[in-house]
């Protein structure tokens, strides 16, 4: 993780820099902002289907929901290096879970029996996003633009179940493992920003990103075949922008 952060840093001092060479006509700021993301997960979502027929051939309720969409917030950096050209250096989290509380009776082991356990599949990751916009000329507050970013992203996730049957037959079980990976991908937008005040702004996008892990780890082992975490998808994102004074 240090990697990244090390160039957002870069990014910034670069900014920095920029600022000095043209007399003050750069500016820098902040923002922060909520999104929704939707998620492809083709590979992660067979998984949890062949899992729910392994359970409904056993006689047990269907487990864990697909995953194809998740909410976010992130944070970044915002450099203006021309009244209409912006580069950005940003950070999101990336929340992607589904979990499933289970209860059920059935018969084996000579009776009758009752189950109750929780499962949780948890692809959460860390998207690590470097890029610029333009945007058109505009005499108003508001402002409309296009742009993009070279995005690495890296996987944290994990995977655990725990149960406990009674009856005929007692016995209990607990399975927990990490989930990892990273991936390069990019992602391109339209956006928005309206000056409400003197240093603060309201801004919005809505763009498309590409972002796959072609190598999902499970305790740091490779599937056979190999498993993509795939965070592709739209996303629609809101939030609130701030800069210091003398953003015109």
């Amino acid at each position: 993780m240090r990697k990244p952060m090390g160039l957002l840093v870069t990014i910034a001092v670069l900014g920095l820099s920029a600022g000095s060479a043209r007399a003050g006509e750069v500016i820098w700021g902040g923002e922060v902002f909520g999104a929704f993301n939707g998620y492809s997960m083709s590979d992660i979502n067979r998984q949890i289907a062949s899992a729910n027929a392994d359970l409904a051939a056993a006689g047990l309720p269907a487990g864990l929901d697909e995953i194809k969409h998740g909410f976010s917030g992130g944070l970044g950096l915002r450099i203006w290096a021309t009244p209409n050209v912006m580069l950005n250096a940003t950070f999101e989290p990336l929340f992607a879970e589904s979990k499933d509380d289970f209860s059920a009776d059935f018969v084996g082991g000579g009776g009758f029996n009752h189950i109750e356990g929780s499962s949780k599949l948890n692809v959460d990751g860390n998207s690590f996003q470097f890029g610029g916009s333009y945007f058109l000329p505009s005499q108003g507050k508001g402002r409309i633009g296009f742009g993009g970013s070279i995005d690495y992203n890296r996987l944290s996730g994990e995977v655990s179940q725990s149960f406990v049957v009674t009856g005929a037959t007692d016995t209990s079980g607990a399975f927990r493992g990490d989930l990892e990976g990273s991936g390069v991908g990019f992602h391109f937008h339209a956006l928005g920003e309206w000056t409400v005040s003197p240093g603060f702004a309201l801004t919005a996008a809505l763009g498309y990103r590409i972002a796959k892990i072609d190598d999902t780890k499970l305790d740091g082992v490779s599937s056979n075949p190999k498993i993509e975490t795939d965070y592709s998808g739209v996303l629609a994102r809101v939030g609130l922008a701030f800069y210091l004074p003398g953003r015109q």
